[in-house]
């Protein structure tokens, strides 16, 4: 007979068969519901299985335990006086049609079971008046939003499932949800979650990026785990702004680059947890903000390079576990110091045992892991693991052939503006050497990862450029630019170069270099340096661009009309233009002029004669050295005034 599912499991009672009318009378008799059974010593009612669409009648007012799982209810009305008990503490409504839920107040009551309804939304302060609430099952709803303060008032709550039973977690320190239909972490209807400190969140497939501050309120988490976003391709700068985490994983999601901006914040963080993810580097210098990080995992991912100081500044890291990537080789001086290193995992990786592992066969009993790499180049170690590869060869082994160009003889390449043209370079080396090219400009045009082991080739310049202070075994007036990363999560593509030719030059698989449309200013000369572990190589190449000709440029039928029509080279206009302008010039010169007289002429014509005025002036000169004056005339002139 079964009585409940108190705390989401079925008790069944063992009840024999000429005891069970006796069981069913005495239930009768003390009030129990028609279609329940009622168990006195222990004041339970099970309902389950019957089919109900309401809550029944005549259940017994000192009812502990009540189970009505099961059946068809589609609401819920309960309310003071709505025929349940008040001294209920336990509840189980599983498996119904529930779609809304109206406030309650059942002080008492300690468990409640939702899971498989039908509920899509909890209003806020529906669960107010359950203030001794201690367990709360919602797993199998079709929940699409829980509001702010939805679990305000619940203060005595420790346990909480929003997503399949099994990852429901004792005590309300540790909460699991699962997404299902969720477009959205509940972050803001968690904060009333005070006492929080582990926070998981499974399965939120649509979620595409995490922005803004969705925890901003959990200051008390030190544990968050972010599993099977299907979708998530980014992580928001601030989007852990308010945490203090100690753990972090971020697992089977869609990220392309480790969340350098996102864990600048995360000071505390010790472990860290991104496998699963599509992502392809380690960039260097990145991650000194995290500066107490012990544990770094990134296991089944498309790892291919981790760079030179990748993990500067880490003092305290000591485990790093890249299992099942796309390694060649990893660095010793991606560390800030080898002797903090105690376990190293780098099994099912695509692994060249060269020199540039050396570091690690000195070490590999303290460092390998029960997985131990396998190499894979060069052709004398394929196959072979690396500890016995490293015990029973000596360590001369593992070296480093220098580059070669296999045709070093200078190139002369002369092309007209407009053409595309190709400078070839190709070496043999191991490791592969990687292709850089030095244009007229000593600007360094290359593969990306030609200088992505030295520290300072992530700093952000436009156009994609990193500054680069090292010298890379090039001569001191080489040094210059070196082409920025690419993002990860696109996929391989011939790269842009900088320089004079931007967006016009790639760099071919074989490491020559392709210039489109070529311009005057491409020309000079052109270096392709080979390096890689063991050192580099160098050859040269000189370019000149002639400028097109009239004939080319489509001018030359222009020039042939202009020619049949007397035109000289250099000027716009023939003779007979030349002398017609000349002459209407000087005919408007001298009719002006004639104009302008021939009015002033006709002016003093019309005016009359000129009337003369005279004037007589009487004045007395100055006395002479010689005593001459004393005559007493008056002296006198005459003067007209016209």
């Amino acid at each position: 007979m079964k009585l409940m599912r108190p705390w989401g499991r079925t008790l069944l009672l063992a009840v024999r068969p000429p005891l069970l009318p006796l069981l069913l009378l005495l239930g009768t008799g003390l009030g129990c519901p028609s279609d329940c059974l009622c168990w006195s010593p222990n004041r339970t009612v099970s309902c389950s299985s019957r089919g109900l669409e309401s809550l029944p009648r005549g259940i017994p007012a000192g009812t502990r335990a009540l189970d009505l799982s099961d059946n068809r209810l589609e609401r819920l009305d309960w309310g003071p006086g709505r025929g349940l008990s008040r001294r209920l503490e336990e509840l189980e409504l599983g498996h119904n049609r529930l779609r809304e839920l109206e406030s309650g107040a059942l002080e008492r009551l300690q468990r409640l079971g939702l899971g498989h309804n039908l509920l899509r939304y909890l209003q806020p302060g529906t669960l107010r008046g359950l203030a001794a609430l201690r367990s709360l099952e919602l797993a199998g709803n079709p929940l699409l939003l829980l509001g702010d303060h939805t679990f305000r008032g619940l203060a005595a709550l420790r346990t909480l499932s929003l997503g399949s039973p099994e990852l429901a977690w004792a005590g309300l320190n540790q909460l699991t949800v699962r997404g299902a239909a969720l477009t959205w972490p509940p972050g803001p209807a968690l904060s009333p979650l005070l006492n929080l400190t582990a926070l998981r969140l499974l399965a939120f497939p649509k979620a595409a990026a995490l922005p803004g501050r969705p925890f901003q309120d959990l200051s008390r988490v030190r544990l968050l785990e972010i599993d099977s976003w299907a979708s998530l391709a980014q992580l928001g700068p601030d989007c852990l702004q308010g945490l203090n985490l100690v753990w972090l994983s971020i697992t089977r999601c869609n990220l392309s680059t480790v969340p350098y901006a996102s864990l600048r914040t995360q000071a505390y963080l010790r472990f860290l947890n991104l496998s699963y993810n599509p992502i392809s580097a380690i960039r260097g210098a990145l991650l000194q903000h995290v500066t107490r990080l012990e544990e770094l995992r990134l296991v089944g991912g498309r790892l291919r390079v981790i760079h030179d100081f990748a993990f500067r500044g880490l003092v305290y890291f000591r485990l790093l576990d890249v299992t099942a990537n796309q390694l060649a080789s990893l660095p010793a001086a991606a560390f800030h110091s080898l002797a903090s290193l105690q376990s190293l995992g780098l099994g099912l990786n695509l692994l060249a045992c060269d020199c540039r592992l050396l570091w690690i066969v000195r070490r590999r009993h303290r460092l390998l892991g029960p997985q131990p790499p396998t190499c894979t180049s060069p052709p004398s170690l394929r196959r072979r693991r690396l500890p016995e590869a490293a015990g029973s060869l000596p360590a001369s082994t593992f070296s480093c052939r220098r580059p070669r160009i296999r045709d070093k003889r200078p190139q002369r390449l002369q092309a007209r503006e407009g053409q595309t043209v190709t400078i070839c370079c190709s070496a043999d080396g191991q490791p592969p050497p990687l292709i850089l090219w030095l244009n007229p400009r000593r600007q360094r045009l290359g593969h990306p990862e030609a200088g992505m082991s030295l520290p300072g080739a992530g700093m952000s310049l436009p156009g994609g450029l990193g500054l680069v202070s090292e010298n890379l075994g090039l001569n001191p007036e080489d040094r210059g630019l070196l082409p920025g990363r690419p993002d990860p999560s696109l996929p391989p593509a011939p790269p842009l170069l900088s320089g004079p030719a931007v967006g016009r030059s790639r760099l071919l698989p074989d490491g020559s270099l392709q210039i489109t449309s070529v311009r005057r200013m491409d020309s000079g000369t052109y270096r392709c340096v080979a390096r890689n572990a063991g050192g580099n190589d160098t050859a040269s190449a000189s370019l000149q661009v002639r400028p097109l000709s009239l004939q080319e440029l489509g001018l030359a039928r222009r020039s042939d009309s202009r020619a049949k029509a007397g035109l000289r080279p250099g000027y716009p206009f023939d003779t007979h233009t030349l002398l017609v302008a000349t002459t209407m010039g000087f005919a408007s010169f001298f009719t002006v002029v004639s104009l302008c007289f021939t009015l002033l002429f006709i002016w003093s014509r019309a005016s009359g004669p000129i009337k003369h005025n005279n004037i007589d002036v009487d004045f007395v000169p100055h006395a002479g050295g010689g005593g001459r004056g004393g005559d007493g005339d008056d002296a006198k002139f005459n003067m007209k005034v016209v």
